[in-house]
């Protein structure tokens, strides 16, 4: 009887924090988080005379506000995670220093800055974490996602009909393959944004996603669209877990799609060939340079972790590390080392190079647990109606499916999704331990900052 009646008043207590919490005026800390996820989705903007991210000085802020006590921060709920992160990053010096003590290769200045770059993104995952464990705020985190998404693919839509930029040939704001990443990693969002909405707002919401659809197909980067493919594919599994709400995810995405095809049809004369060449490209890849470098970029970083298989190369040595490559004949106009300058072009292998075990083992178990606890995370969210948590774990896999075909792993955006999944199956853990499973479509708050 004394377990029952603490269950209830355990309960009872979150119900009542839940309340608190929505009537409570949004901190500095969230305020300038939201402008960091906003940034995520649209990262046009640089710091003046610095040449670093916008993201990062807004995120330093933040960090501020809890290192300072202003936003409170329970961490040993997320001790696990943390745990991984750090084991990671000493994997990344410990390839530095070990190339240096054993291999007397020199750190230089170049390489430090790197690990201190490596320090900000783990930063940025475990924030990242902390405030989206929060289900409230996660979904003002998402939405600004979608607003961000959607904004980025306005420009896209800007540029083909201003500038002619209808294919993957020419871009003015951003590269092709950079609006593929964008579209990769948060388009999800906004597919799952009008199933939120109701009225005129949903149709103003169907309307950019498909804007966002056309963006994404005018981006012409094939990597984006075989892995927004397989994320969309898992969020629509995911949906099938959760029968009552299905028709109403499927009618938001259908519509986007159905004004996508309206937008192509009318424009068919001017996307037929630059669109339709980059399909066409999927049957002759083996004649593709670029699929081909690809390839043996990875035959390079498979010799360089045979090399030094518990340390790699040293961090950020990929590049600068020469090793005899087997040229396929598509790939003979240039020598040896006019590619062995290249990037890696797979986010995996540039890790096993570079950090051998030390970095990798980490990073495969991060990966593994985000998959396979947020899968689970992801279907209890289905079923209560939560498809904010859907939408990040199919951003999840796409941008996974992305990774393997460039090098994002150096950049904040993969380590935001990573926290914000983690956020996800922490808080699902949390429903899950307590009894507190809110009713479909309604999600019960906790107190700040996923205490």
């Amino acid at each position: 009887m004394t377990n029952a009646s603490a269950l209830v008043s355990a309960c009872r207590s979150r119900w009542f924090a839940g309340r608190a919490l929505r009537r409570a005026p949004w901190t500095r800390a969230q305020i300038l988080f939201l402008a960091f996820a906003f940034y995520m989705a649209v990262p046009l903007l640089d710091v003046p005379f610095w040449g670093i991210s916008l993201s990062a000085p807004i995120l330093m802020l933040v960090a501020l506000e809890v290192a300072t006590g202003q936003a409170r921060v329970h961490w040993a709920r997320y001790e696990g995670w943390l745990a991984l992160a750090v084991w990671y990053w000493l994997g990344c010096a410990m390839s530095l220093v070990a190339n240096q003590v054993w291999g007397g290769r020199r750190i230089t200045p170049g390489e430090a800055y790197e690990l201190v770059r490596w320090a900000y993104w783990m930063t940025a995952f475990a924030l990242s974490m902390v405030f989206c464990a929060n289900p409230e705020f996660r979904g003002r985190v998402c939405k600004a996602l979608a607003a961000g998404v959607t904004l980025l693919a306005g420009l896209r839509v800007v540029e083909a009909v201003a500038f002619g930029f209808w294919g993957h040939g020419k871009s003015y704001f951003m590269s092709p393959n950079a609006y593929g990443w964008e579209f990769t990693t948060f388009a999800p969002f906004a597919v799952a944004l009008p199933a939120t909405l109701r009225g005129g707002r949903r149709r103003w919401a169907l309307a950019a996603l498909g804007m966002v659809l056309l963006a994404w197909v005018l981006s012409g980067s094939r990597g984006s669209w075989v892995a927004l493919s397989a994320g969309l594919c898992v969020f629509l599994a995911l949906c099938l877990a959760s029968p009552r709400a299905l028709p109403r995810y499927l009618g938001a995405l259908a519509g986007g799609l159905a004004l996508a095809g309206v937008v192509f049809w009318l424009a068919r004369e001017r996307l037929s060939e630059p669109v339709g060449e980059r399909v066409r490209s999927f049957q002759t890849l083996d004649q593709d340079k670029s699929y081909a470098i690809r390839k043996l970029m990875i035959q390079k970083g498979l010799k360089m972790f045979r090399e030094n298989p518990l340390f790699g190369a040293g961090l950020d040595r990929f590049k600068s590390t020469s090793v005899p490559l087997e040229r396929p004949p598509i790939l003979r106009y240039a020598g040896q080392e006019h590619f062995n300058v290249k990037s890696s072009h797979n986010s995996y292998i540039a890790v096993l190079a570079e950090t051998g075990l030390a970095a990798s083992v980490p990073l495969a178990l991060l990966l593994a647990a985000l998959a396979l606890k947020g899968l689970t995370a992801a279907m209890r969210a289905a079923r209560r109606g939560d498809i904010w948590s859907v939408a990040a774990y199919a951003s999840f896999v796409g941008m996974s499916i992305h990774l393997w075909v460039l090098t994002g792993l150096t950049g904040t955006a993969p380590w935001f999704i990573y926290g914000l999944l983690a956020g996800v199956i922490v808080s699902s853990g949390r429903y899950r331990r307590v009894g507190l499973i809110p009713a479909p479509g309604r999600i019960v708050a906790a107190r700040a900052l996923g205490a």
